[in-house]
This record gives structure tokens, C-alpha cells and sequence, in this order.
């Protein structure tokens, strides 16, 4: 579970941030925090909560930070993992890290189809 301040900024970041383009998203950003984060700390906004119940298997979530998502039926790969050659198959840079969160927080929402698009890089 997570406090009314940080669902309600959630929402409004799910719902108004998709269609914007990067300036408009970065104002939209300042304005939230501004407006409905004032008081919580970095650790409230990154904390994931208590890992959803299942009563199948404590596998059925996977944490990908700050939310818990199902899980599908495949083998779980962590591509962050060091792999040969003592480096990560995947690389978390800060700005796919701001577009890994806004991604889980729509999955996170339901079993509806998301639309990925803009920038790949």
C-alpha cells in the first residue's frame, strides 16, 4: 500500500503525462511535485509497498521499482544482471530509468494494452 499523496500524484502522471512532448512533460513534472509531492521524501516516492498477495506462489510479482507487477508464465531474466565480460547486458541510464517507471506504472494499472511511442533514444 502506498499513502493518498503519492497514488494521487501517480494518477495524475499516468493520465496527463503520455501525450506530452518532453517540455511539456518536464513543466507537467515540476508542477506535481511542486503542487501534490511537497512533503514526500524521495524514499516515499521510490518505496514499492508490500508485494501484492497471491495465493498461488510468491513468484507471481516481479518488483521492477517503485511498483509490483504480475508476473507472465516465462522464465524471469534479469538483463541487469553482469554477464561475461564482467558488464550488464542491459544498461539503466537515468532517462530509461524515468521511461522503465512510467511504463510499469501503467502495467501496473491493469491488463490494458499500452502504446509505446516517441524517441527511441
Amino acid at each position: 500500500k502506498i499513502g493518498l499523496k503519492r497514488a494521487v500524484l501517480e494518477g495524475y502522471e499516468l493520465g496527463f503525462e503520455g501525450p506530452l512532448d518532453s517540455s511539456s512533460r518536464s513543466a507537467l513534472t515540476k508542477l506535481l511535485s511542486t503542487e501534490l509531492a511537497n512533503g514526500l521524501s524521495k524514499k516515499e516516492l521510490d518505496h514499492p509497498g508490500r508485494r501484492p498477495s497471491s495465493s498461488n506462489d510468491a513468484n507471481d510479482f516481479v518488483l521492477v521499482k517503485p511498483f509490483w507487477l504480475k508476473a507472465g508464465p516465462l522464465e524471469k531474466i534479469d538483463f541487469s544482471e553482469v554477464s561475461r565480460g564482467n558488464r550488464s547486458r542491459f544498461v539503466l541510464t537515468p532517462s530509461m530509468l524515468v521511461n522503465l517507471r512510467r511504463i510499469s506504472r501503467a502495467i501496473a494499472c491493469g491488463p490494458w494494452p499500452i502504446l509505446l511511442e516517441g524517441p527511441t533514444s
